[in-house]
């Protein structure tokens, strides 16, 4: 994964945000891979709550995981724990808005991306 090498040290939260979009969109790309395993795991966990819980639990263990990539590219650990989030937030919403279209998912997320980075643009 090419995304992970190092990168410049993000002065700004936009820069975070932005190197994070690189790694999730391929994130995404990879899990998407085999849309049967996909669609397959998701499906279970939207049919049990606590699997739910367990999916949620998970999903900040890899915000964590961003944010320490972040940090040791030389980000404020706050910034990074913020960026993070957001990269979260992003995913989180393409998922959404895919609708179970894994065809859409990689550019949904890469979508959720571009409007937050551009939100002081009237995005």
């Amino acid at each position: 994964m090419h995304s992970l090498r190092t990168a410049p040290v993000p002065e700004r939260l936009a820069d975070a945000i932005a190197q994070l979009r690189d790694i999730v969109v391929e994130l995404c790309a990879l899990v998407t891979k085999d849309p049967q395993v996909f669609t397959r795991h998701y499906a279970l966990i939207d049919a049990n709550l606590e699997l739910q819980g367990r999916d949620a639990v998970k999903s900040q263990r890899q915000a964590e995981l961003l944010a320490d990539i972040l940090i040791g590219r030389g980000a404020e650990p706050s910034m990074a724990g913020l960026a993070s989030q957001v990269a979260l937030a992003c995913y989180q919403a393409a998922r959404r808005s895919a609708e179970g279209d894994l065809r859409r998912l990689v550019d949904d997320t890469a979508l959720a991306f571009d409007r937050v980075l551009r939100l002081g643009e009237g995005a």
